[in-house]
């Protein structure tokens, strides 16, 4: 018998791709740090212009009614995703932290989609076992 206290506490996230939803797994710790580390750093530069930093629990729309995703960070400027209070339409930078279940799709699959989005400018990748950070900057012409 599980006593738990945390037994149905918080929900478990999906990312949902052309009709299929798939459960996002729980992160290591190292993931965890690394990522509030970017948001600790984000905020500051981004005091007073208008921007949010939003860390794994809002849905970002990446193509309507095909593909959501929970990325680790997001960072959106635009003020129609101001007025949103849990899902994104629009964002301008995206950090993923890479882990080894998920890198192969972070790199592959859910980077193709992110390309889509046309305020996107920035995305990082982040390794959890090296020091590495690859940073991939679009324009309107592509990577």
């Amino acid at each position: 018998m599980n006593t738990s206290p945390w037994k149905g506490q918080g929900e478990t996230r999906h990312e949902f791709f052309e009709g299929e939803a798939f459960a996002m797994t729980g992160e290591s710790i190292a993931h965890n740090t690394i990522a509030q580390n970017f948001v600790l750093a984000l905020r500051p530069v981004l005091r007073g212009k208008r921007c949010q930093v939003i860390m794994k629990t809002v849905q970002l729309a990446v193509e309507a009614n095909r593909h959501y995703t929970y990325p680790d960070i997001v960072v959106s400027c635009d003020p129609q995703d101001q007025q949103e209070s849990r899902r994104l339409h629009h964002p301008l930078l995206i950090v993923e932290v890479l882990s080894p279940s998920t890198e192969a799709y972070d790199r592959g699959l859910k980077f193709n989609q992110y390309k889509k989005r046309p305020s996107l400018r920035h995305y990082l990748l982040v390794s959890q076992k090296t020091w590495l950070v690859e940073w991939y900057q679009l324009s309107e012409h592509g990577v």
